[in-house]
């Protein structure tokens, strides 16, 4: 439930993980405490590292959306909250 983006090569990227699903159709979306979108990825294995614009965004809870379908075709959401921690 929390990531630490300091470059230390431990937990230094927020991502998903799930197993059973179509990966093609894999989205995972970001949103700061305003509901602003501030990360997109359609990619699993592509992870947050806590930046907004080439920024590092500040301490805080922040919510995600992935988007996906699994392998019988069937249209799936889950969403949670991350905590960015230094």
């Amino acid at each position: 439930t929390a990531f630490s983006p300091d470059n230390d090569g431990k937990n230094d990227k927020f991502y998903v993980y799930a197993s059973g699903i179509d990966e093609a159709s894999f989205q995972l979306l970001m949103y700061d405490r305003w509901g602003e979108l501030i990360f997109k990825a359609n990619n699993i294995l592509t992870g947050w590292d806590g930046k907004v614009k080439g920024e590092m965004s500040q301490v805080g809870t922040y919510a995600w959306l992935a988007t996906f379908k699994d392998f019988l075709g069937n249209q799936k959401t889950q969403s949670g909250k991350v905590t960015l921690i230094r």
